[in-house]
């Protein structure tokens, strides 16, 4: 697939708020949790108790955002990502921001995956991006199937 989904319409342009879960707002975790949901039917908690306070400043922020999404148990690691599978990248030196692996591009082996991502973050509303360009190539630190809550490892059909 050379381009991402035309359900992604429905997302591109709702607004970034801290702990919102939609449907007009969110903030990049629970963007990827509800379009997990949604889309391809992994229901990934929302982690409403878990929404960081900014009033510590812009590092204590990152590195609280970074503890969230560094849970990983129920999450597998995966080398070879699919429609539906959360990508994780750096903000700074943090690994503070999340999307949602959309349509993934055929690459020559040996060269690193490629593909679309359904992202949002504070200043950006929800947008679908290649995520292995010159804007994020540099920051993507791996991608991650989400595995809880009956354990999920196949492909996703949205």
């Amino acid at each position: 697939m050379s381009k991402p989904p035309a359900w992604v319409q429905e997302y591109i342009g709702k607004t970034y708020e801290l702990g919102a879960c939609g449907p007009d707002s969110f903030d990049c975790y629970r963007l990827m949790a509800v379009v997990m949901g949604e889309k391809y039917k992994r229901p990934v908690p929302l982690k409403g108790d878990m929404v960081p306070d900014p009033s510590g400043g812009r590092g204590a922020f990152l590195r609280a955002i970074a503890g969230m999404l560094g849970e990983r148990a129920d999450w597998q690691e995966v080398d070879a990502p699919q429609p539906g599978d959360g990508i994780l990248l750096r903000h700074g030196k943090h690994e503070a921001h999340c999307g949602l692996v959309v349509a993934v591009l055929p690459r020559p082996a040996g060269h690193p995956p490629a593909g679309w991502m359904l992202h949002i973050h504070k200043g950006i509303n929800v947008t679908c991006e290649i995520w292995h360009g010159p804007r994020w190539g540099n920051r993507v630190v791996g991608f991650h199937r989400y595995v809880g809550a009956g354990r999920y490892v196949g492909g996703g059909d949205g």
